[in-house]
């Protein structure tokens, strides 16, 4: 029978924390935007391409053939425009409240909408979908030192919590295993007061010695440079001892 209680209390998740929460949300916001609308300038600088391709003149009358199968293709990037555009969020209502820094502020003004009313050429289209690709890329390196910044606070405070509880674990692992080592160093006194009184060889095939290996690498607290000697100095300095 397995001896591991499982004593662990359950921890709240990170993002139990509404400052984390709400940063985090704005990260994905504009992480979700800038992917969506990365795809849609390929997408358009593709559909761009198709649309100019001539078609090629040839006498056996396969110019027909050629504009029917170039209007399909574009009918098919036509619809995964519409697929890429719907999938820019529509806003961010979990996003961090209270001051922003303007280019966060900025990319998740042009996210929520942003987008001409009307068609226009494909070239001026590109380039200020690229100038809002541009401006939302910098709000995510802004953004995500801020995520990272309170993700190491909120780790270091819960590390400051569990100090204590992670110190008593680490005391009764000791205690265990000094009793294990306490085990090995009976096992050795057995062997050599046999083996003093004259019963020698030792008989390992009826007196076999079960878990040697995990106590071999343990030692014996009676050997300074033991692991578990090493162990008991390191709680010492640690004040855990």
């Amino acid at each position: 029978m397995s001896l591991a209680p499982k004593t662990t209390p359950p921890v709240k998740p990170i993002e139990s924390d509404q400052r984390f929460a709400a940063q985090t949300q704005t990260l994905r916001v504009l992480e979700h935007g800038l992917s969506a609308i990365e795809a849609e300038i390929d997408a358009l600088k593709i559909e761009y391409h198709l649309g100019h391709r001539k078609t090629a003149e040839d006498p056996k009358g396969r110019v027909r053939e050629n504009k029917l199968r170039l209007n399909s293709r574009n009918a098919q990037l036509q619809s995964r425009l519409t697929a890429h555009r719907a999938k820019v969020p529509a806003k961010a209502e979990e996003s961090a409240t209270g001051e922003l820094p303007a280019a966060v502020a900025t990319a998740l003004e042009i996210i929520r909408g942003s987008r001409p009313a009307t068609r226009v050429d494909h070239k001026t289209l590109v380039e200020q979908l690229e100038k809002d690709r541009d401006a939302i890329r910098s709000a995510v390196f802004i953004q995500a030192p801020i995520v990272d910044a309170l993700r190491d606070e909120l780790i270091a405070q819960r590390a400051m919590q569990d100090r204590e509880h992670w110190r008593a674990i680490q005391l009764r692992k000791f205690r265990a295993l000094q009793a294990v080592a306490a085990i090995k160093d009976e096992e050795n006194d057995f062997r050599k007061s046999r083996i003093d009184a004259g019963y020698t060889p030792w008989r390992s095939d009826l007196l076999p010695e079960h878990a040697a290996r995990p106590m071999l690498v343990l030692g014996s607290e009676r050997d300074w440079d033991s692991e578990i000697s090493r162990t008991r100095i390191a709680l010492e300095e640690a004040k855990i001892l």
